[in-house]
């Protein structure tokens, strides 16, 4: 054998199918298995397991029904030498036959080793099986030849009526001498005159997978014997036939040499079988296939994995029980996580799934379970509907998804951290944005009560009016990066229906007035008094009011109505506000895209209307946090009707009556006070300066946090207020309150202290009122806000939102 090299012994073993393997067995340990490469392949075990586990995990794929012919197998190994064939289970190709041989080649007492080899027969095996039936035409042609020898015309009688195909042709001369009426069908010709006009054709047009074949074929023109091949043939009408056929030469009653074929169609199995390959590729990580007849309350297994929980279940339930539902059930008590799936039960039904199959073929559903024994814990029902069959059948498959679910995971943790990094950029944006601001703002108000000339006011309404245009934007993107970070949530108070719009049109009243643009106001409710989250409302009415009166010409008309509609759900009252205008309208192309962020129609661009595109992606977002809904209608040229419908909690005339805050606030007189000003920026602290001392106040200034607690500790006289700014450095204004409010002079230690900052997240608000901050005033200062918030603290009249906790 040395004349063989390595590589063509392994050319040959790959060829034939052949692996090899060697067995070790030691007492006490674990059986070892090695295996080559092809053995590999051929058992379909993944690489990289240790011998122990190679043993373990074959056995496991041999087929149950064949498990004691191993086991005499093994034991006449173990005595010298045996040979068996039994069926295989590979993971991919399915059910296989194999001859596997194997010798006992050592044995020292510790250690026996047995080697020997495993080869795939399933082909050949067929192709024998396959073969015959050619074998038994063969025969009765040579019969029938036999007994007409001298009959010129005696292919006549040959088995026309038979699947399989005959073509007999002379050589050398290539004339036909019969064809049956399936080999008239395979290459698509009517009779035998027309097959032998195009008989070149014909033999052209087959194709051979095995190169040898053709020099097999063309041997048999001058030696006799037979040729077994499978081929390809081509027909006129383009169809292809895949065949398996055998070629074998005789000497017909006038001695002419006579090649005779015998082909039988196999398409319809290759295509079964590659079919079955596609389907055990598809349902890879499936754990468990089910056929159900549902109306019948039956189920059966297609396919279950060893280690599928479905396999678990067969064992502990009654032999032979059949019963989807009870199967089911019985699953979902002993393994499905109940809080993953709640309605588990109630979706997976027969009368659930008839009425949702009778508008949908496929069924989804995502649960977890304890772990299976191969660690699977998140799973996938589904369900496709089988057509063409008496009541509802459904195929049903279990498919663990664990790597999707952490998938998914590490996208919503990579979500939350960019969202952390968005809104910790928002905020530094925001102050950094909103502390320019204040100084340009406060200068130019200033300006205002100094100047007479003309055109510097008018100069100064272009800078505060453009101000406030930046302003609005950098606070409609701030509202949607909350909006996005999952952190708003409503923040309910009690107020009348009413005067939470009515605020908002009185805002809008003057600009509409100085445009010429009528304005119309009308509430017809029955409960006046309700609670909802006050700021989010007026936040919807003054995006939807601000932009009728922005998209609006002059002579126009803008109405805002609200009615109570009746509502379902107890102890609720159900709201429609409509905001319409005669305004520039919205093209039908544009309306399904309104709320998209930052979408704006070119009409609106055109006109110079300014705008950031956010205030109604903003408007919807709030909207659907309070369950309700919006609508819209419009046209270009007629103008735009909003309708914004919502449900809110209906509260007594008694409750809203004690929450109200007295109106006095306007007539704090603040002349003699003393507030302490804490602010890093001195041009922030000249306009906070200059807006105190407008109010009465006597004002002092620390550079940051450490110099304010000093000056408190120090002053004998003490101060009235601390207005204090939130970030300064070496420290902050959260820190400083602390301070203050631990000191031991508890007069000192309860001065009022106002937030001021330029941050305006909620978040920002919350954290100032439980460090013990009073009150909370965002930058740029707005002069009536703070005089509010101030006469808010000496009155005692903060709305229970807004005192610290």
């Amino acid at each position: 054998m040395d004349f063989f090299t390595a590589d063509e012994l392994r050319q040959y073993l790959e060829t034939s199918r052949i692996g090899l393997w060697k067995i070790e067995m030691e007492e006490g340990e674990v059986v070892r298995m090695y295996m080559d490469s092809e053995m590999l392949r051929l058992s379909g075990l993944p690489e990289g397991l240790s011998p122990e586990e190679n043993n373990i995990q074959f056995k496991k794929h041999i087929h149950p029904d064949d498990a004691s012919l191993m086991k005499e197998y093994d034991t006449e190994l173990l005595q010298g030498g045996a040979e068996v064939m039994y069926r295989y289970i590979h993971p991919v190709f399915g059910e296989m036959l194999v001859r596997c041989m194997g010798r006992r080649i050592s044995s020292d007492g510790k250690i026996v080793t047995i080697i020997g080899q495993h080869q795939d027969c399933s082909e050949i095996v067929r192709l024998e099986r396959g073969m015959q039936r050619e074998k038994q035409l063969l025969r009765r042609n040579r019969d029938l030849m036999a007994q007409q020898l001298v009959t010129a015309d005696y292919y006549k009688n040959l088995l026309d009526m038979e699947n399989c195909g005959i073509l007999a042709y002379t050589i050398p001369g290539q004339k036909i001498q019969h064809m049956n009426a399936e080999a008239l069908r395979i290459f698509d010709v009517k009779d035998i005159a027309e097959a032998q006009v195009h008989l070149g054709d014909i033999l052209h047009n087959i194709t051979y997978p095995d190169s040898c074949t053709v020099e097999k074929l063309t041997a048999l023109r001058k030696n006799s014997g037979v040729v077994d091949f499978e081929c390809t043939i081509a027909a006129k009408n383009g169809q292809v036939t895949n065949v398996i056929a055998r070629t074998e030469v005789f000497i017909t009653p006038k001695g002419e040499r006579s090649v005779v074929t015998t082909f039988v169609d196999i398409s319809e199995n290759k295509a079964l079988k590659r079919e079955k390959s596609i389907l055990v590729a598809m349902s890879i990580d499936y754990t468990c296939i089910f056929y159900c007849e549902l109306e019948n309350d039956l189920i059966s297994p297609i396919k279950q994995d060893d280690n599928a929980i479905a396999k678990l279940i067969r064992q502990q339930i009654p032999e032979g029980t059949n019963s989807y539902s009870l199967i089911i059930r019985y699953f979902y008590e002993h393994y499905v996580i109940k809080e993953s799936a709640p309605d588990f039960i109630q979706k997976m039904k027969t009368s659930y799934l008839k009425k949702y199959f009778a508008k949908n073929r496929r069924f989804a559903y995502r649960f977890q379970t304890l772990p299976d024994p191969e660690g699977h814990e998140f799973f996938e029902v589904q369900m496709v509907r089988l057509e063409n069959t008496d009541g509802l059948c459904v195929v049903m498959g279990f498919r663990y998804i664990d790597d999707i679910v952490a998938e998914q995971e590490e996208q919503r943790i990579q979500l939350e951290k960019a969202n952390r990094t968005k809104t910790t950029f928002l905020l530094n944006m925001s102050h950094d944005i909103r502390t320019p601001m204040n100084a340009i703002l406060g200068f130019a108000r200033l300006m205002r009560d100094k100047s007479s000339d003309p055109e510097l006011i008018h100069y100064q309404e272009m800078i505060e009016k453009s101000g406030e245009i930046l302003l609005s934007i950098v606070n409609n993107v701030l509202d949607m990066a909350r909006i996005e970070s999952g952190k708003v949530e409503l923040d309910e108070n009690c107020s009348a229906t009413g005067d939470i719009i009515s605020a908002v049109y009185k805002v809008f009243e003057a600009v509409a007035k100085k445009k010429n643009i009528e304005m119309i106001h009308k509430v017809n409710v029955i409960h006046p008094y309700i609670m909802c989250d006050i700021t989010k409302i007026q936040e919807i009415f003054t995006n939807l009011i601000s932009n009728a009166v922005k998209y609006t010409p002059s002579g126009g008309k803008i109405s805002v109505t609200t009615e109570e509609l009746p509502c379902e759900k107890k102890g609720y009252a159900l709201f429609r506000t409509v905001v319409e205008d005669t305004g520039i309208g919205m093209s039908k192309d544009y309306i399904p895209m309104i709320f998209d962020a930052f979408s704006r129609e070119r009409n609106t661009t055109a006109g110079k209307i300014h705008g950031t595109g956010l205030g109604m992606t903003i408007v919807k977002s709030l909207v659907d946090l309070m369950n309700g809904s919006i609508e819209v209608e419009s046209e270009i040229g007629k103008g735009t009707k909003f309708t914004v419908t919502i449900a809110h909690k209906i509260v007594g005339k008694k409750i809203y009556e004690n929450l109200k805050i007295p109106p006095e606030e306007e007539n704090v007189d603040f002349s003699g006070k003393k507030i302490l000003l804490a602010e890093d920026n001195a041009l922030n602290a000249e306009i906070a300066a200059s807006i105190l001392k407008k109010m009465g106040f006597s004002v002092e200034l620390a550079e940051d946090g450490i110099v304010c607690v000093e000056k408190i500790e120090n002053e004998k006289k003490g101060y009235d207020f601390i207005l204090m700014d939130i970030q300064m450095p070496n420290m902050d204004g959260y820190k400083a309150t602390r301070l203050i409010r631990q000191l031991s002079d508890r007069k000192k230690a309860e001065i009022p202290i106002i937030a001021m900052t330029a941050n305006a997240f909620d978040e920002d608000r919350k954290k100032a009122f439980e460090v013990g901050m009073n009150g909370y005033v965002s930058k740029p200062i707005d002069a009536k806000s703070l005089k509010k918030t101030l006469a808010s603290i000496v009155l005692g009249t903060q709305a229970f939102d807004e005192k610290p906790v």
